[in-house]
């Protein structure tokens, strides 16, 4: 039997340190006592700490990674439970039902054709039956893509790290925009004002990176499940009709 293993790589590391980093450096911006001279003051304390330098990058990095994680978790239901859930629609049930494409991300919510919604419809009756919901239809999909799939499952993974990113970086530009707005209003800094707004637009790129990404996500699952299934059924058909004949 082969040993299961979790695979952690560098990019899995920045997916938290990335947005953990940057609240971190939005609230260091907004909140610092002196706001003309923030960077600089905490660069020349930083190196003169001498050999205790490396073990407080070390100590931020961690911090940073740590925020990240509380980032992700807000994310996870700011964005995908609120936002997604409830505003925007899921991909499972965006893909298989005729809603409107138009306003905007009218690209996440663009369906199927009818032709491929009825096929897979029907492939998938064929192998499991009826009166699944639209999450249970997917996690049946993504569970046969997993074992039977190998090569799509590890594009998978990419999907799942490069929305997860997108996601938490969304997160942080989210809650940093009012912070950064209110660092301004507090210190008078207009530069803090103009982050603000930045903020808000690179929220909305990263909002947009993310819905993309979780729709590839979703349809890949579900397009290689139906032309997996349609390969086996086949197959069993073509043996079927060369069995042995009495």
């Amino acid at each position: 039997m082969n040993e299961m293993r979790i695979p952690f790589s560098v990019f899995d590391f920045f997916v938290y340190f990335t947005p953990g980093a940057t609240l971190v450096l939005i609230l260091f911006f907004s909140f610092w006592t002196d706001p003309t001279m923030r960077l600089s003051d905490a660069w020349k304390n930083l190196s003169n700490i001498g050999e205790l330098r490396f073990g407080v990058y070390l100590a931020l990095a961690i911090f940073s990674y740590l925020v990240g994680h509380g980032v992700a978790a807000l994310g996870s239901w700011t964005l995908e439970t609120v936002l997604v859930g409830r505003v925007f629609g899921r991909p499972s049930e965006n893909l298989f039902k005729s809603a409107s494409s138009r306003g905007l991300f009218k690209g996440y919510k663009r369906s199927y054709s009818q032709r491929f919604i009825s096929e897979f419809e029907r492939t998938f009756r064929e192998l499991f039956g009826e009166g699944y919901g639209a999450e249970d239809t997917f996690m049946i999909c993504h569970s046969v893509v997993k074992e039977k799939c190998e090569n799509t499952f590890s594009r998978l993974n990419i999907f799942i790290t490069q929305y997860d990113l997108a996601r938490n970086l969304a997160t942080v530009f989210f809650i940093g925009s009012p912070i950064l707005a209110a660092g301004g209003v507090l210190h008078g800094d207009w530069y803090l004002v103009s982050g603000a707004l930045l903020s808000a637009l690179f929220f909305i790129l990263m909002l947009a990176r993310y819905l993309k990404f979780y729709r590839r996500y979703s349809d890949e699952v579900y397009r290689s499940f139906f032309a997996f299934a349609v390969l086996m059924m086949t197959e069993r058909r073509i043996d079927e009709k060369s069995g042995p004949h009495h």
